[in-house]
């Protein structure tokens, strides 16, 4: 399996159910480790579903899914809320992240065990 540790980075609802390419956090992140790939001009907020009426779309985690690609949802090709993704909320979730990822490997080593649940 791949060492993934829960990382809560306070988002809203709507962005955790609906929130896919070009997102809030992946947005953030590209801004804060390789800003020359993210054109905050074109940034936009686009759901593909509403977490209050999701009607026949379901989120990931969801018992039933079904496939599909980015165009099928997006004509913008965003899926959530690139609006709000700043370079200062990406460092903040890279630290974040890096410390979850380094107690996760420490708790591994601590418990002999060769992985945990997250």
């Amino acid at each position: 399996g791949t060492l993934s540790p829960k990382v809560d980075y306070g988002l809203p609802a709507q962005e955790v159910a609906f929130g896919y390419p070009a997102n809030t956090a992946e947005t953030a992140l590209l801004l804060a480790v390789a800003p020359q790939y993210c054109d905050m001009s074109t940034a936009v907020c686009d759901y593909a579903g509403n977490i209050t009426d999701p009607g026949e779309l379901r989120a990931e985690r969801a018992p039933a899914t079904m496939a599909w690609i980015t165009s099928d949802l997006s004509k913008s090709g965003i899926m959530g809320d690139a609006t709000v993704g700043t370079a200062e909320k990406g460092r903040e979730w890279v630290d974040l992240s890096a410390k979850a990822m380094a107690n996760y490997i420490a708790e591994v080593g601590r418990s002999g065990r060769r992985a945990l649940s997250v």
